[in-house]
Order: C-alpha cells, then sequence, then structure tokens
C-alpha cells in the first residue's frame, strides 16, 4: 500500500554557510590534548569508528600522554 501526498512536500531549508577554520591539530605540547583525544576515543567506539583507526588514536593518546609526563615544561594551554 502506498500513501499518497496530499500537497507537495516542502522545499528544505538551504544549509547554513560554516565558516572554515583553520587545519585543526592536536599537538603534544596541548595542555588539551590528551582530553580531546580521550573525548573523541569514546564518541567514536560508540558511533562504531572503524576499530583499527581507534587503535591508532589509542596509541596517539598514550604517546601524547608519555611526551607530557617526561616535558612538563613544554606543556602549555593553546594560544
Amino acid at each position: 500500500m502506498t500513501t499518497r501526498l496530499t500537497k507537495p512536500p516542502t522545499k528544505p531549508e538551504p544549509t547554513p554557510e560554516l565558516s572554515r577554520p583553520e587545519p585543526f591539530a592536536i599537538k603534544p605540547t596541548d595542555k588539551l590534548a590528551p582530553a580531546t583525544l580521550r573525548a573523541w576515543i569514546g564518541e567514536a567506539y560508540m558511533e562504531g569508528v572503524n576499530i583499527d583507526k581507534i587503535t591508532k588514536a589509542v596509541q596517539y593518546y598514550n604517546d601524547i600522554v608519555a611526551w607530557q609526563l617526561a616535558n612538563p615544561d613544554k606543556v602549555k594551554v593553546p594560544d
């Protein structure tokens, strides 16, 4: 059974123009890097992102945490 439309579908709203940010990179010197990566890893897992990509992110997280612990004088809040 098909459903008949009583009026034509409405035209979808146009997508708003988004500003284009500068390229985004998570650097080991960024104090917020571990928390940012941890959040991404959790969300990626819940959304079913490829486990290989998540595993690489976990390794990057571990590398950043180790680097920050070894170099506390070089860790800063981003500009």
